[in-house]
């Protein structure tokens, strides 16, 4: 269905227009065929939402009145447990005794949604032994149950702390809180799991989930290093969910957390099964490398499991939490990239990710999470320059470059450069599509999109060259690996259209080394490297004309800096430059 649907929006790539996609700025990635942020049994059939409606009324309705009776039990005692106590210091004596009927009502809760028997395997190990726990995430309930079962401390995210009620029975029980978003929150954890995991600390043990998310049981993704920060033994948890027709997983395309919980409550009898490792005892390796030691961990998880250790990590479902709300159940997958990969490769954080993924959204007109070549040069052609659309990240996550692009399809250098204007041409975003387009389907995944525009921002593996690299190939329409002098001035002059012909003269005669009259890829590359703007700027026309940008020109960059004889000067106007940006 792929290929067809490749077929029908652009033809067959020409003989004489084939090129090599293996370059080495642009990475290739082998595709896992496993998506664990999705729940299985995301669309019920009409037999089970029958047994939803009766199972609801005669189950669902008194257990839902049980369980808020044991939640103002819970409350009760939270309030007590945690009146004028400090949270920097551990529970006294009669707190911890009055914590126990909040671990038995957990337990009772527990009971209430279906699991009525949990199975456990093995035994935790004490504090001294295996300070920390590390599980992998399913849902919202093997907390509760490690929870009750351990009597440790659980790492949440800090959005449960304000939960009304809920909040103050999770710091009843000194659960602790992280804002993800937050890289001083994220540094303060590490710190306190330090701290913790020391054996004469009187905190009871650390639960951790260091997959930082919950998926559907069908891979274990990559871990964060905090929890193997401290080098210190960990007991891994295994969790298993046995199930038919109800999947409990709340990965981030699931039903609600109320209409999950409501699905479980009318179950009748609902599977849980805990399984505690043998203590891992980090090699002297493992313990300076807190990424080794993580890796090696979740390897050992995936092996019990009998589950693929994949490279999706919490990233990716929070990517596909942003676009879940624009694109259908069925074309989520179209919007995991692996981020454990893309990482090694790219050099870019979520945020920035989250700002590509909503270009894409614009772009993705059918919204089928691929990008034909219409779609993906529909800006351009459509930009009239009424609005501005600030979404791709630079640098410093803003772009601040020209776009000043000719509203004529089919406007030549010669013509752009006697009114004024530069810009790309559709023909060069063909050949940006074709060489981001690595498997030569004809169409774009996100991933694909992601890397080739993170690449022309200058944040691939090879930085700014492999930024200039690509620049070359798009330039490079004849595939003959070279550019005539001609060719260079006619670029130079889309770029610098205020040139000066004693600037444009000096340009040319630094660039022909050998005054041959031609310039070969790497000659061409060493100019571009002397005069970093020289690309930059290109490439960074290629991004605004895929996503309609038009930006206000910045001085310091489509200044020529060419190298003078006042280089004082030349560096003082640089500096004042970079104070002021």
């Amino acid at each position: 269905m792929l290929h067809q649907k490749a077929e029908s929006f652009i033809p067959p790539i020409e003989k004489s227009c084939r090129f090599n996609r293996n370059n080495s700025y642009m990475p290739q990635y082998e595709v896992e065929n496993v998506n664990p942020f999705i729940n299985t049994t995301l669309d019920l059939g009409i037999i089970q939402k029958a047994k939803l409606v009766v199972f609801g009324i005669v189950l669902g309705l008194p257990r839902l009145i049980l369980m808020l009776f044991i939640l103002i039990w819970m409350y009760f005692f939270s309030v007590l447990v945690t009146l004028g106590h400090d949270e920097t210091f551990p529970m006294s004596k009669w707190r911890k005794f009055c914590q126990h009927p909040i671990y038995y009502g957990l337990r009772i809760q527990l009971f209430l949604f279906g699991f009525i028997w949990v199975k456990v395997k093995g035994r935790p190990v004490g504090k001294h032994i295996a300070p920390i726990m590390v599980s992998n995430h399913i849902c919202p309930f093997e907390p509760i149950f490690l929870l009750y079962y351990t009597k440790a401390s659980v790492l949440q995210r800090s959005e449960d702390s304000k939960v009304p009620i809920i909040g103050r029975v999770q710091k009843a029980l000194q659960v602790l809180f992280v804002d993800r978003k937050s890289e001083e929150s994220r540094k303060g954890i590490i710190k306190l799991i330090n701290e913790r995991s020391c054996e004469s600390n009187l905190f009871p043990k650390m639960l951790i989930f260091p997959e930082g998310t919950c998926t559907n049981q069908s891979a274990i993704i990559t871990f964060k290093n905090g929890p193997f920060h401290p080098g210190k033994t960990v007991q891994p948890i295994l969790v298993r969910y046995m199930f038919r027709w109800m999947d409990p997983s709340f990965p981030a395309v699931s039903p609600s957390l109320r209409q999950l919980a409501t699905r479980i409550a009318c179950q009748v009898y609902n599977s849980m099964e805990i399984e505690f490792l043998d203590p891992y005892f980090p090699s002297s390796e493992e313990k300076v490398n807190a990424a080794l030691y993580a890796n090696n961990v979740r390897l050992l998880m995936a092996k019990k499991l009998g589950v693929p250790a994949t490279h999706h990590a919490y990233e990716d479902a929070a990517l596909q939490f942003e676009a879940r709300a624009c694109f259908p159940q069925h074309s989520m997958k179209e919007f995991i990239v692996e981020w454990g990969k893309v990482r090694k490769v790219l050099e870019i954080d979520s945020n920035s990710a989250k700002k590509y993924l909503r270009a894409f959204i614009l772009l993705d007109k059918d919204k089928d999470g691929r990008l034909s070549y219409d779609e993906f040069v529909a800006a351009w052609r459509e930009n009239n320059f009424e609005e501005q659309v600030p979404i791709l990240p630079s640098g410093n996550d803003e772009m601040h470059l020209p776009v000043i692009l000719s509203n004529e399809k089919q406007k030549d250098s010669k013509t752009a450069q006697k009114d004024g204007q530069s810009g790309v041409f559709e023909k060069e975003l063909k050949r940006v599509f074709d060489l981001i387009d690595t498997d030569g389907y004809g169409c774009l995944d996100f991933r694909q999109f992601l890397t080739g525009l993170t690449i022309l921002n200058g944040k691939g593996k090879e930085g700014k060259r492999g930024a200039f690299k690509f620049a070359l190939d798009v330039l490079d329409m004849k595939g003959q690996r070279s550019f005539s002098i001609d060719e260079v001035e006619v670029l130079l002059r889309r770029i610098f259209p205020s040139l000066s012909a004693t600037e444009l003269k000096e340009a040319l005669y630094e660039a022909d080394i050998n005054r041959s009259g031609v310039l070969n890829r790497d000659e061409f590359l060493s100019f571009a490297e002397n005069h970093d703007q020289l690309l930059t700027i290109y490439s960074h026309w290629i991004l605004n004309g895929i996503t309609g940008q038009n930006l206000p020109p910045t001085e310091s960059i489509v200044k020529w800096q060419h190298y003078s004889a006042n280089l004082k000067s030349y560096e003082a106007l640089n500096s004042s430059e970079d104070a002021s940006e």
